[in-house]
Order: structure tokens, then sequence, then C-alpha cells
């Protein structure tokens, strides 16, 4: 009798390991898709405002034609509409830096005193939607921003409505950190050096801009990453591979 239970024993066990083994693996492949989804949305993130540096060179200053010049069109906040453009140079929106021309764009300054992290601004004339996106807009600060998916600049394009969605504000006043981190920037490189005089163990990050003449250039803020902080005095370099000591700015820093 104990063998006969022995027996049956063996036989369950063959019909369930098959259904363990199948639940094992659709459990693998969740923790997977979650896993790759949110590194996926962390490089997203990365990237939209900037992210670690691409292996690509520095972008020079586009080029732009104002075509409409009368626009002051305010969108809230102190944000205007000053003009609409036709561009040309590097495209950063969609992270290729590709070479175009003729792309329609906006120049859009912050009259207001709202400290602006993220805006997407929507212009309609009825039929054609153009979307722009842009990032890090501080008080006083002017930015040209071409269209996001690329629409050739028209003549005919007069929009009669715009709105903004996704807009974002800083939750504290951006700043060099000055009292506690030197900046040093170079074509392709940034060197950080903590004059606090403590260490600082949070990373620290150093946002820049494409620049020219006081006016900022694509909705894209890059950033450089210092993992693990400094020690007192310590000096670290990061790879800053869009900064250009001709055509780019850091805008701001954070440090814990």
């Amino acid at each position: 009798m104990s063998k006969n239970k022995h027996k049956a024993k063996g036989k369950n066990s063959g019909k369930v390991l098959p259904w363990v083994v199948c639940v094992l693996l659709i459990v693998v492949v969740v923790v997977l898709a979650v896993l790759i989804r949110n590194a996926s949305a962390a490089q997203d993130l990365q990237d939209d405002t900037g992210g670690t540096e691409n292996t690509d060179t520095a972008v020079s200053v586009p080029v732009v034609t104002m075509k409409d010049e009368s626009l002051a069109y305010n969108l809230g906040s102190g944000i205007c509409i000053d003009g609409l453009l036709s561009y040309a140079g590097p495209y950063a929106e969609d992270k290729t830096d590709e070479v175009v021309v003729d792309v329609m764009a906006i120049k859009v300054t912050n009259n207001g005193s709202e400290y602006i992290q993220t805006m997407d601004i929507i212009l309609t004339d009825g039929t054609t939607e153009a979307r722009f996106s842009l990032s890090t807009l501080m008080p006083g600060d002017t930015v040209i921003v071409p269209e996001r998916n690329r629409m050739s600049y028209s003549d005919e394009f007069e929009f009669s409505e715009a709105k903004t969605e996704n807009v974002a504000f800083f939750g504290f006043v951006p700043t060099m950190c000055e009292d506690k981190l030197e900046i040093v920037c170079l074509d392709g490189v940034i060197n950080v050096t903590n004059i606090s005089g403590e260490d600082i163990t949070e990373d620290i990050f150093v946002y820049y801009k494409t620049e020219s003449d006081g006016i900022f250039y694509g909705g894209v803020t890059y950033r450089v990453r210092i993992s693990g902080g400094l020690k007192a005095d310590e000096i670290r370099q990061g790879a800053a591979s869009h900064f250009n000591t001709e055509s780019s700015a850091v805008v701001f820093v954070t440090c814990g």
C-alpha cells in the first residue's frame, strides 16, 4: 500500500510540474517587461531633459529666419509666442541631431515669474496642428523651438488657436550652486569641483542648453551627471558631447 501511494504521488507530480513551470515563466516574463518598461521610461526622461550625454559631437548654432515678427500671443503665466520662424540646423527634438532645413519653429519668451520646467505648445489653424515641446524656460529667457514632428514652414499656416499641455513648474528656484561647486566648461566636457569644504554625497547634475547671443535653441535641455557626489575639494570631469563653448550655456545645477 505504501508503494502504491508513492506511485500515485509521482504521477500527480508529473502533472503539476509543467503548470508550475508555466506559472514561473509567466512571472519572469512579467517582471522582465516591467523592468524594461521602467528602464525605458527612465531613459526617456533623461533624454527629454538632456540625460547622460550621447556619443555624437557638439552641435553648432542653428540658422533661423523670422517670418512673422508681429506675433505677441500670450499663453498665460507671462509665456508669450513672439514669432513664427523657419529653422535650419541640427534637429535635437528627436535626439537624432540630423541637419534639417525649413522646419517651422516658434520664438517663446518667459515674461512672467514662473520657472518653467516643461511645456508643450499646440498651434492649430483649424485643420492642421503644429506641436512644440520645451524645457527649462526661466523668467526673462527666450527660446526658439522647432516643431517636434519636423513640420515644414508654410506661409499659409496661420494659427487661430494656441494652447499649452503638460506644463510643469520647478518645485525650487534653479541655481548654479555657486557656494558649493565650481563649474568649468570645455568643448565636450564639464569639470566640476567641490568648493563647499564638505563632502557632497548625492549625485550632481549640470544642465545646459544650446545658446547664442542670449537666446536658447531647441526644446531639449542636456545634463551631465556626477554620480555619487564629490568629496571636499575633489574635481571630476563629465562627458558633455553636446557642449560647445561658443554655442552652449549652463542653465542650472543641482547637488542633492
